[in-house]
């Protein structure tokens, strides 16, 4: 056990600064040792994050000196909306005596999957990073909800500063007033930084014998050292611990749903004030809400992120599944925080990946997607929609039987056929398209879509980092986490590309019956696997010039 003495002890926190708000230059503020402005700083992206009382981007870097904390006030976020080109002008200076609209310009920018050109936009950016959503939806209102278009409302807005600066979490950067990436984005081999990490945990008397937001604080501990006394002593404690050891990254059980509010409101009722990360409080905050998916309702906690530190519970997904190596794997593809990613599915990954690479070709992301399915009848329902096929197995003993296995089968088969929702029924293809089989359907042979060219880096890490784990290297565990997290990641392509919308919806079938084609002309007796999934994504990117994708490997076991 390990006492402190509060009143004499040294307590070293960075000093508050005043909230302005007028425009600033990015300002590096060194967590150690002092570097001037001017000078060139090199680091890993730590963390990053908005604070929206001085409208400015955060971002911490690791370096082997110390972590250094770096604001952007020069950065300002904006969203986009579609109107006819005669009403522009009458929009553009109606939205000018609002409040919340500091600037209005008209742009260009494409909006749809299959759009070739692209059109007049009107761009609208709001005073405080706080006032986007309200604007948005001034709007949206004020078309009706029907007749106005809006574009990227709901981007996250480290995810906007990491796409402008061409830059990405967990990758190695360099900064002198500007950034500068020093890696590739899609790297196979990369470093990941030294960090240093500590499990935090506190132990509670419980006499209901489930812990509850009332029960006494006996001790807390973070890493092997321990903390106990009164309520006060042990929250003095944890601060004590936290700077003295001063951790990357923080390791909790149940973090989110229990830990973080309990030692919270713990903080309040003694006027302790607690100080987790590099700075005071927490950041992204939202509250607990409950959700219906496949048959039952899941329960989502508030989340609790950290300034400058990691908070990852090691009941998330991704943490648990692949650790910490997948969990950055992950990140880097996704452009979300680790923090971020690790509170999300391999989904929103995969639907972050589509988003960057429209973004990257110039094409804004429709803010509410309401695209119904288009009217089919039983025959085409019955045809695109059948299922996979399954071989009965004949019932009796059998030697010399032979499993063929598919990699990443539906993945291979998006990327070789080029399915995506803007190359189903594309109009530049009526005669020449590729057919689906056994459906009314014809793929594009004229450009490559969007999906197949998320997928075809994926697919071919995946290859890499599979046959790498299999050698006893020192970074076999690396690879093995990595490889865990594209096989999750893989899965929910499929789940991306069925979406609501028709042409969405023909894709999948076309998936599936390309599934059913080679199940068909394989003499194997294994039954075929299916995917499922509910995810989908608009943002679009559709570019000429394609290059033959890779044919699916094939495991025989």
């Amino acid at each position: 056990m390990r006492s402190w003495p509060w009143k004499s002890r040294r307590r070293c926190g960075r000093a508050r600064r005043e909230h302005f708000r007028s425009p600033l230059p990015r300002t590096i503020i060194p967590a150690k040792p002092h570097r001037g402005r001017g000078r060139r700083t090199q680091g890993w992206i730590l963390d990053a994050h908005p604070d929206y009382e001085r409208d400015s981007v955060v971002l911490w870097l690791w370096t082997p000196s110390g972590v250094h904390r770096v604001e952007d006030r020069t950065f300002r976020p904006s969203f986009f909306v579609k109107v006819p080109p005669p009403e522009l002008p009458d929009l553009q200076r109606r939205l000018g005596i609002l409040d919340q609209v500091a600037a209005t310009r008209v742009v260009m920018r494409r909006t749809g999957l299959a759009a070739e050109e692209p059109e007049p936009l009107l761009e609208v950016v709001p005073r405080h990073f706080a006032d986007l959503r309200d604007a948005a939806r001034i709007v949206d209102s004020a078309g009706k909800y029907y007749e106005y278009e809006l574009y990227d409302v709901d981007l996250r807005l480290t995810q906007r500063y990491f796409l402008q600066h061409g830059i990405f979490p967990m990758g190695l950067v360099a900064y002198d007033g500007t950034w500068r990436a020093l890696e590739e984005h899609f790297a196979l081999e990369y470093e990941v930084p030294p960090l240093k990490r500590d499990v935090l945990d506190v132990r509670i008397d419980a006499p209901a014998g489930i812990p509850r937001m009332d029960d006494r604080l006996l001790a807390a501990s973070l890493g092997d050292e321990t903390v106990d006394g009164s309520e006060e002593d042990v929250l003095h404690g944890i601060n004590a611990l936290i700077e003295d050891r001063d951790p990357d990254v923080v390791f909790t059980d149940g973090g989110d749903a229990f830990l973080m509010p309990y030692l919270q409101k713990k903080a309040e009722a003694s006027g302790v004030e607690l100080r987790l990360g590099r700075d005071p409080g927490f950041h992204g905050t939202r509250s607990a809400k409950s959700y219906f998916t496949y048959g039952k309702i899941v329960y989502k906690p508030s989340q609790y992120l950290l300034k400058g530190r990691l908070h990852l519970d090691r009941g998330h997904f991704a943490v648990r599944e692949s650790g910490f190596a997948g969990l950055v794997e992950l990140s880097r593809l996704s452009s979300l925080t680790p923090q971020e990613q690790a509170r999300l599915t391999p989904g929103t990954a995969f639907t972050s990946m589509q988003t960057n690479l429209a973004h990257r070709d110039g094409v804004v992301v429709l803010w509410k997607k309401n695209l119904p399915e288009a009217f089919k009848t039983a025959e085409d329902l019955v045809l695109g929609d059948r299922g996979g096929f399954i071989f009965e197995p004949e019932v009796g003993l059998h030697e010399g039987i032979v499993e063929v296995d598919y990699a990443s089968l539906y993945p291979n088969i998006m990327v070789k056929h080029n399915i995506s929702q803007e190359t189903l029924e594309c109009p530049c293809c009526l005669l020449n398209g590729q057919r689906v089989p056994g459906l009314k359907y014809h793929l594009c042979t004229r450009r490559l879509g969007l999906i197949p060219r998320v997928l075809r880096p994926l697919v071919e890490r995946k290859r890499y980092y599979k046959r790498m784990k299999k050698e006893r290297t020192p970074l076999q565990e690396v690879y093995e986490g990595r490889d865990t997290i594209l096989k999750w990641l893989l899965v929910t392509s499929f789940s991306d590309i069925r979406g609501t919308a028709t042409r969405a919806t023909a894709a999948s079938s076309a998936t599936r019956r390309s599934t059913r084609t080679r199940a068909t002309s394989s003499s194997t007796p294994c039954g075929s696997r299916s995917g499922r999934g509910s995810r989908s994504c608009m943002a679009s990117s559709t570019r000429c010039g394609s290059v033959p994708p890779p044919s699916p490997a094939i495991c025989v076991r």
